[in-house]
């Protein structure tokens, strides 16, 4: 049996979207009618109109993914909390994976569009703004935030993405810090998150802070995966780059892995990964 077979995508390091199974399984869910952009406004990247030509200006969360994470690190009836949920492509996958769902986003327009999405879909997905976050226990984590200023969501002053670097950090280690609170023990958790540059090229290390914050909130680093994005505009910007000043096209994002409390305990209450090996199997 292949790794594919009992898995979906192969529980390696290296997440490789740019491979034929992983493209396959993204068609599937996209056939579905999945519209996570809906709700965010058009090239929140500020990207120039020829780098627009090879991206569509504002990223959209990849549903493998979320698919993977869902059935790898947390189990049927599990309730999701996602702080940071953007788009609606996380909690449909969620609901099609039968696990509840609960995402928090500061934008009324996004939660209002991601509420509507859910009803289409006939789930029962929650959406809260930022005012009205339940205090309820959950069984799994699994968010992706603002990457800094790379992305304006919104004018609102208490987002994220409209913050400076010193306020920025200060907010997002509460976020994290109030959220991890709720976590179950002998539960997992999982961050998507990539790096940015500073206006003077150095990157603000997103990965290893996040790190630093999920440990000292008492969880451990427990596995460390990279994915290997479509180069998109990296090749154009890669020799801009390379010439002008030896700058390395990014193209990839981390996802970090954490656990709270025991990880053989937290392994045992998944029991064997669960899969169904077409996407359409969700509706039957």
């Amino acid at each position: 049996m292949q790794l594919t077979d009992k898995f979906i995508i192969p529980p390696i390091s290296i997440l490789d979207v740019k491979q034929g199974y992983w493209k396959r399984r993204r068609k599937q869910w996209l056939e579905l009618g999945i519209q996570s952009e809906i709700g965010r406004g058009e090239n929140l990247l500020s990207l120039s109109p020829l780098l627009k030509t090879k991206h569509n200006g504002t990223s959209i969360f990849d549903p493998v993914l979320c698919e993977i994470m869902y059935k790898w690190f947390s189990k049927v009836g599990d309730l999701v909390m996602d702080r940071f949920c953007g788009g609606s492509v996380r909690g449909i996958v969620a609901g099609k994976s039968n696990r509840r769902y609960i995402g928090i986003d500061i934008r009324e327009e996004q939660i209002k569009e991601n509420k509507k999405q859910s009803k289409t879909f006939g789930l029962n997905s929650k959406y809260y703004n930022t005012a009205n976050i339940p205090n309820t226990k959950y069984d799994f984590f699994f968010t992706c935030p603002p990457y800094f200023n790379l992305e304006k969501y919104s004018d609102e002053v208490d987002d994220l993405s409209n913050m400076n670097e010193e306020q920025w950090w200060v907010e997002y280690s509460d976020i994290l810090n109030k959220s991890i609170t709720n976590l179950r023990d002998n539960r997992f958790a999982v961050i998507v998150i990539g790096d940015v540059r500073r206006d003077d090229g150095s990157y603000m290390k997103l990965p290893q802070r996040t790190i630093e914050i999920m440990e000292t909130n008492g969880l451990k680093y427990y596995n460390d995966l990279i994915l290997l994005q479509e180069p998109a505009t990296a090749a154009m910007r890669a020799n801009v780059y390379m010439d002008c000043s030896r700058k390395i096209a990014k193209c990839h994002q981390n996802v970090l892995v954490f656990v709270k409390g025991d990880e053989i305990r937290a392994t045992n209450r998944l029991g064997n990964v669960e899969i169904k090996h077409k996407v359409n199997d969700f509706f039957e």
